[in-house]
């Protein structure tokens, strides 16, 4: 009975002077360095990851070089691995290749642009609404700014100068033709009607030998907008699209049962069957709202710029898209 009661205080004894002899673990390791099962190893310079963590604390371990080209690190850092190199998507252009020590870089095609932090390039605007000019142009970053034009003391003058006689000889052509139709048509005189409609006319006809007329927007034009759609929308998002446009769970999952390997395809043929329901306008229409609803703004903007650019404007009830027209340039003949 004693020999085991001091038995058990000599083993206490030595796990006691144990505790007391290992060194603690550290809680928290300084600027500079990672935790490694609570040993504070040194940073693996940038270009580099860690290999093998030290043993002993405040050392380096072993750190292994990135692949040119492949992956890199750009600060010192405590990584198992490094960071695999960006690729530019095809709306891109690479400025600089990737290196050990830096990330690629990629800018917009020409013609578009991407804010701090976007997904995607935005196409830019080709030109400004009507009474405005061009502020700034679109950059890299920035698409175009669009304002009205500022205007000088002395080009206020000048327009008030001249607006005084073109507004007197204006107002008296006016008065002047008024008088003429009136009096024939009071004497029911033929030749005098003949007059009036050579004046009337006169009276309508612009100035200069075109005008812009507002037309309906062609098929082609805006399956080529749709067909746009396919090669920006993620897989992911574009079922909740199709929902969101009108199409019913069972025509979609029908479509992705015939066509189980091919993603494009899936997309045409459930464009083509919002086309037979709704036509080509109205189904671009939904499909702008759903994009709308789901916030994919970026994408929403990108096509919206590509409509513009086509002189294809939407019109809108409470935000939402109505139907399209388009301003086109006739020649009078």
């Amino acid at each position: 009975m004693a020999e085991g009661l001091w038995t058990a205080l000599l083993l206490g004894m030595m796990l006691i002077a144990a505790k007391v002899e290992s060194p603690p673990l550290q809680s928290s390791c300084g600027n500079g360095e990672y935790d490694y099962s609570g040993i504070c190893c040194k940073n693996c310079p940038a270009g580099t990851h860690v290999d093998e963590p030290c043993t002993m604390p405040h050392t380096l371990g072993h750190c292994a070089d990135c692949t040119e080209g492949e992956d890199y690190t750009a600060h010192e850092n405590g990584l198992e691995m490094c960071l695999l190199c960006d690729e530019c998507k095809s709306d891109k252009t690479m400025v600089k290749a990737c290196t050990v020590r830096s990330n690629t870089e990629c800018k917009c095609n020409d013609g578009y642009y991407c804010p701090p932090d976007c997904e995607e390039c935005l196409r830019c605007k080709t030109r400004c609404p009507e009474g405005q000019v061009t502020l700034q142009n679109c950059n890299a970053t920035a698409d175009m700014e669009c304002g009205l034009p500022p205007t000088g003391i002395s080009h206020v003058d000048d327009i008030s100068i001249w607006s005084i006689p073109l507004s007197l000889v204006a107002v008296g052509s006016v008065i002047i033709v008024v008088i003429s139709i009136f009096l024939c048509y009071k004497k029911c005189c033929v030749p005098c009607r003949n007059e009036e409609k050579s004046a009337s006319d006169r009276l309508v006809q612009p100035s200069n030998s075109e005008h812009s007329a507002v037309i309906k927007p062609s098929h082609d034009e805006l399956n080529e907008i749709c067909e746009e759609l396919t090669n920006r929308v993620l897989v992911r998002d574009w079922m909740k699209l199709m929902r969101n446009a009108g199409l019913s769970d069972n025509e979609i999952d029908t479509i992705t049962y015939d066509y189980p390997s091919d993603t494009h395809e899936q997309k045409h043929r459930m464009l083509k069957t919002l086309y037979d329901r709704f036509g080509t306008q109205n189904a671009l229409c939904k499909l702008l709202n759903g994009l709308q609803q789901m916030k994919l703004i970026n994408i929403y903007e990108n096509l919206r710029n590509e409509l513009l650019s086509k002189n294809i404007n939407i019109v809108k009830d409470k935000g939402k898209c109505l139907y399209f027209v388009k301003k086109s340039e006739v020649q009078n003949l």
